[in-house]
């Protein structure tokens, strides 16, 4: 089987991931393999369609009201999981934003290698091949691997769109369970741990200023860090 991990973002699908999508579908044909389009979000089952418009047989849905926005951690082990259950030989992304971030450490978490940013994929005595770019384009890399399932991320507006066909196949929905990670926490002061947020927050006093009794510790937190100390009069 060869799987594709299909990004969907403000309810869309992104078109590099059908680009990967038609590639792997083309790669499926000559290979002889199955494709399979992969979602995570929430209530992103209604998107299944177009994924069988372009190639896809089998349609997985990992849904969870807790991925309506990108978490690397829990992405990452919703799709370990579904890796593990149906063991595909390949594994596509598109190299978007997303797909960098999220790729590396889905290949660390299944402990195999992956080729990043791929102008190229191919079948070259039975095993798959990939191209990509080195030296800031000034050479061309080919690649095989070893490691199973074979891991790859391909560069958006290079790979044609497949002939969108009306077709439909089977959409196997499941609902990964809640995971949390120390990765999507932030060590604060006296052992606290506190979630990631895109918003601040002023957080309660953590304890008082070395020689100012109307001063305390109040954290502000932002994005994937930054914090500043502040609260005081």
């Amino acid at each position: 089987m060869i799987a594709v991990y299909i990004e969907v973002r403000e309810g869309k699908i992104k078109k590099a991931s059908l680009e990967t999508l038609s590639e792997g579908k083309r790669l499926a044909d000559e290979m002889n393999m199955e494709t399979a389009a992969v979602f995570v979000g929430s209530e992103v089952d209604g998107l299944a369609s177009e994924a069988f418009n372009f190639g896809a047989g089998k349609v997985y849905v990992l849904d969870n009201s807790l991925f309506s926005q990108y978490s690397p951690s829990g992405y990452t082990e919703a799709l370990f999981s579904l890796i593990e259950e149906i063991k595909p030989e390949i594994l596509f992304m598109a190299a978007t934003a997303m797909g960098k971030d999220l790729a590396p450490r889905l290949a660390a978490k299944l402990g195999v290698s992956i080729a990043s940013d791929c102008t190229q994929v191919k079948v070259n005595k039975g095993e798959l091949e990939v191209v990509r770019p080195i030296f800031a384009g000034k050479a061309l890399a080919s690649f095989r691997f070893k490691s199973s399932p074979v891991m790859a991320t391909l560069r958006p507006n290079v790979f044609p769109l497949a002939e969108k066909t009306e077709v439909t196949g089977e959409t196997i929905k499941k609902i990964p369970c809640e995971t949390t990670s120390k990765e999507d926490q932030i060590p604060l002061f006296n052992g606290f741990f506190f979630k990631h947020s895109n918003k601040f927050f002023d957080l309660p006093c953590l304890g008082p200023v070395a020689g100012c009794d109307a001063c305390c510790y109040s954290v502000y937190v932002n994005g994937s860090g930054l914090f500043v100390i502040g609260n005081f009069p």
